[in-house]
Parts: structure tokens; sequence; C-alpha cells
């Protein structure tokens, strides 16, 4: 694009201009093309051109911010957490932790002079740092800052519902993830429920992807969790618990169904591991028929995914595969022909994920 090249540079005319007090002007512009240039590579998926451009971004309000620090200061933060989303997607995770601890020290001085949209800042740049720290297995670490990130969220809903609802959702969600345990993870699990069930009501198609991911999280918690009590109550608890666990994935895939139909091409990849995880739930209760049969649906929809983006859901379908593999495999009743289409299963999911680690 000649914007983007003159942009980066390749232009003298405009770095003669850029030069000058009044080309400050001018400087801040292309900052913010380039911004917004990174967010629209982004959305596109096109992760090693947006990791470039919103590499470049930063340079470039650094550059800024050298001469108006208050003011532009905030669009560092955020140029440094878009470079740290982009690094990540491209695996190079040092330079994009560095991005994203730099975008939370600085959202903690912009918070000093402007609390009400510093502290919304600091909480989404936590968020993101801690994600990162995850990804590094620092994880006390991590914790500790979705912690801080959820009860800024906590804090900004409480003084504005309606601003922050869907916000305070993803910290909640965010922070059962990194939990400890299932009995940690679950009490935030049915809490974020709670709220995408009350979102819901404002906005049903926006919403309904995130409520069944919300109730599919929650189902697989419920389903792995083990409280100690009295003997005499033991068994009753944990049929309770797997009657709990396969309601919530049951709604979750009846959810996740209707927001297929209103968004296939974006919540498809979803909707194939919603499916997935709930025929293994089946699995678990004795109902090997019904997970059989929905095995065989979340390989249809993993097949469609992989047709839209083959190197992203190779793994997605040979874990389909697989899985459905060995359902098949364990049953009493399994007859040959059965047997042969479950080693043919197997055999594909093999050459799919030799193909993924070849690169």
């Amino acid at each position: 694009m000649d914007w983007l090249h003159r942009l980066r540079g390749g232009d003298p005319a405009a770095r003669q201009r850029t030069a000058t007090p009044a080309g400050v002007e001018l400087a801040v512009e292309q900052a913010r093309a380039l911004l917004n240039q990174a967010n629209r590579l982004m959305r596109a998926g096109r992760w090693a051109e947006a990791a470039q451009t919103a590499t470049e971004s930063v340079a470039r309000h650094r550059a800024l911010v050298r001469q108006d620090r208050p003011g532009r200061l905030p669009s560092l933060a955020k140029a440094l957490s878009n470079q740290a989303l982009a690094l990540s997607k491209v695996s190079r995770w040092p330079e994009s932790l560095a991005a994203a601890e730099e975008s939370v020290t600085l959202q903690r001085e912009i918070s000093t002079t402007d609390p009400v949209a510093g502290r919304a800042g600091l909480a989404s740049a936590l968020s993101a740092y801690a994600t990162g720290l995850s990804a590094a297995d620092r994880a006390d670490e991590a914790r500790a800052a979705m912690t801080e990130s959820l009860a800024v969220f906590r804090a900004l809903a409480a003084a504005d519902r309606d601003a922050y609802l869907g916000k305070l959702a993803e910290a909640v969600s965010n922070r059962a993830a990194l939990a400890e345990t299932d009995a940690e993870a679950v009490p935030l699990y049915e809490e974020a429920v709670r709220l995408r069930r009350e979102l819901i009501g404002r906005n049903r198609a926006a919403q309904l992807p995130w409520l069944a991911r919300a109730l599919n999280l929650l189902a697989d918690r419920l389903a792995a969790l083990d409280r100690s009590g009295p003997a005499l109550d033991a068994g009753r608890e944990a049929v309770d618990l797997a009657q709990e666990a396969l309601a919530a994935g049951r709604e979750a895939v009846d959810l996740a169904q209707e927001a297929l139909a209103a968004n296939r091409a974006a919540f498809l990849p979803h909707y194939a591991f919603i499916l997935r995880r709930h025929a293994r739930r089946l699995d678990a209760a004795g109902q090997p028929t019904a997970a059989t049969d929905l095995g065989t649906q979340a390989i249809a929809a993993a097949r469609e995914s992989l047709a839209a983006n083959r190197r992203r859901e190779l793994l997605g379908l040979a874990t389909a595969l697989t899985e459905q593999a060995d359902r098949i495999q364990a049953r009493p009743d399994v007859t040959e022909e059965q047997s042969r289409d479950a080693e043919a299963m197997l055999a594909e999911a093999a050459e799919l994920r030799a193909e993924r680690y070849r690169g």
C-alpha cells in the first residue's frame, strides 16, 4: 500500500515534514494509522504482518511520548497491548510478555492522573499480562495479576454496571480459568454464567457464544469436582454433581447450536469443541450411544472448520477423531466393521498431527 509505504519512511518528503514542529500533527496521524492498520490485520488473522505493524506503531507512539508524555501515554499503552497480542500469536513470547508488562506499568501511571479511564485500561492490561504469564508457566504471578484485574472490574461494574458488566463477566471467567482447584473454579464459573445470562437479555445474538462457552467450562469443572463429605453422602453428591454437569453441558450444546445459526463461520470451531466436551461427559455418564452420536457431529463440525482454516484446526479434527475412535473401541459390542472404522480414524488423526507439527 502506497500510504503505508510512506508511513514507514519510504517518502523522503514525509520524513522532512515530520522533522519540523508543524509535522507533529502529521506524526500523530501516522502513529494512529499504524495502530489502526495493526488492528485490521489482527481481525483478519494476519498475525505476522500485524506483529510487524504493531511494533512500528509502538516505536511511533514512543517517539510522541517523548514530546508530550501526559497526552500520548494512553495511545502508547494501547499500542503496546496490541503488540503483545500480535507477538503472542507468532510465538514471540518473551517480547510479547515484555510489551504486556510495560503496558501495565504505563496504565498504572495513567490511572494516577485519570482514575476512571486509567482503571479500565489497567484492568484490561493486567488481564492480558496475566495471560502472557500463564503461557510462560508463571502461574502464581498470573493468578495475582488476574485477581487484581478482576477486583478493578468489580469496582468499575459497581459504579456503572451497564458499561462494565461484559468486562466483568470476561474477567470472572479468566480468573476461573487460572484457578488451582475445581472447588475454586466452580463458584467463579457459576458467577460467569449468571452474568452472561444477565447480558443475554440485552443482546442475545452477541452473548449466546459467550454463555455457551461459560456453561461448557462450568460443566467440565463440575464433572471433575470431588467434594469431601460424610461417606454416606458422597455417592449421592457425586450423582448430583454429574447430573448438574450434564445439564450445564446440554444447555451449552443447545446455545451453541443457536449461536452457530447466527454466525456459522465465527462460531464453528467453538461449536465443535463444545460437542466434543459434552460427548466426553456422556461417556462418563454411561451413555455411549448418545456420546457416539455427538462425537460424529463433532467430527463433521471439525472437518468443516478445517476447510476454512486448515492449519489452525488440524489438531481439533485430530482430537475429535481420536476421541471417537477410542469411544467406539471401548464398546463391548463393537463390530469388526466399526473397529476398522476406528482404526481409520486413528490413522487419519496421526496424519493430521504429523502435518501440524511439520509446521
